[in-house]
């Protein structure tokens, strides 16, 4: 599969990469404090934006910040916990798996196979353990009050109190966005509202999430993309051959093999140019140039290169002035992975040590 189809399939989605955004786009980080993820002789801590050690690595596993806690892994074959920003177990690590923390609830599952349940910020169970597995990687977050739950196969949303306020009926269900969630029945997905009302006839081959207004579309995944408003009328034609959602008034679309930006009058404002290419933040973005991952501001300048063979890098988005770098490293045991970090001067701040 090509490199841009897989690009187009994440964007439909929603990019995981960091920084953690939620539909509101805003970081998950809290606002005063953030700490990043490292790995160090074989055991994970946690920087902070200046690149200094704040949390000794001493984890087999470690994940983002997310409204103050972290999930962790303390050994190999123990459960999910959660620390806070000093270091301290606040959630015991008792859970087979346990999702990030939004609007104060976390979804957990004590075994693998078993039933998920939402516990609050001490560890208690909020909502009792007695829905599916997710099937997709969002599913399990709160966004307005509301979560998409998993039910003998079908979906539907509970409130907080886990009540569902929409039964599951639907094959296929996103988190709500700007008080709109798609919902998929069949092949096709459609929108509904906060009450369960659809207020998009189900017609589209590919839904994505409404950022700033607009949600990406296609009616077809062999047709041409655009971008629809809240009422389900064309915003911007339907005109490129793959499209992203807008990020800082930049909407990232494809046309043949190449990426552009446009703003949300639909007129391109970066011409497409590049292989690869990434949603702004915090006014910046990574892109491919000259078979080079660099970041470019929004006027299309190049701002700065990562100094590292850059053809096995993969760039993340800023997040408190701070970019996460994936490496690809050849081993004695094979093909491994490191991050690194830059900050915004495309300064070193962290670098892996063996």
């Amino acid at each position: 599969m090509n490199r841009y189809i897989i690009i187009a399939s994440a964007c439909a989605i929603g990019f995981a990469t960091m920084p953690l955004v939620s539909c509101k786009g805003k970081d998950k980080q809290d606002s005063t404090v953030a700490l990043f993820p490292i790995k160090q002789n074989d055991k994970w801590g946690y920087i902070d934006n200046t690149g200094k050690v704040a949390i000794e690595p001493q984890y087999y596993s470690a994940w983002d910040f997310s409204e103050g806690l972290a999930r962790v892994c303390p050994t190999d074959s123990g459960g999910v916990g959660f620390i806070d920003y000093r270091n301290k177990m606040v959630i015991k690590p008792e859970f087979g798996l346990a999702w990030d923390f939004s609007e104060g609830l976390a979804l957990v599952t004590k075994t693998f196979g078993g039933k998920c349940g939402y516990i609050n910020k001490s560890g208690e169970y909020v909502i009792k353990a007695q829905f599916d597995l997710p099937a997709l990687t969002n599913i399990g977050s709160f966004s307005g009050g509301m979560a998409v739950v998993r039910i003998t196969g079908k979906f539907g949303y509970i409130d907080k109190k886990g009540q569902i306020v929409i039964e599951p009926s639907y094959d296929a269900a996103k988190v709500f966005c700007e008080g709109l969630a798609a919902v998929r029945k069949g092949a096709k997905w459609g929108y509904i509202d906060t009450s369960g009302k659809i207020v998009v006839d189900f017609k589209f081959a590919v839904a994505g999430d409404f950022k700033e207004g607009f949600a990406s579309v296609a009616e077809k995944i062999s047709d041409k993309w655009g971008y629809i408003d809240k009422t389900g009328n064309y915003a911007i034609k339907a005109q490129f051959d793959a499209t992203c959602p807008f990020s800082e008034g930049m909407g990232l679309v494809r046309v043949g093999d190449k990426w552009g930006y446009i703003d949300t009058s639909g007129n391109m404002v970066i011409q497409p140019q590049f292989n690869e290419a990434m949603p702004f933040s915090e006014n910046l973005t990574s892109v491919t140039r000259e078979r080079k991952w660099v970041y470019i501001d929004k006027t299309g300048r190049t701002v700065l290169t990562p100094q590292t063979d850059n053809s096995r890098i993969t760039p993340g988005s800023f997040s408190h002035g701070v970019a996460r770098i994936i490496k690809k490293v050849n081993t004695d045991k094979g093909e491994n992975i490191e991050w690194y970090y830059i900050d915004i001067n495309g300064k070193y701040i962290w670098e892996p040590t063996k």
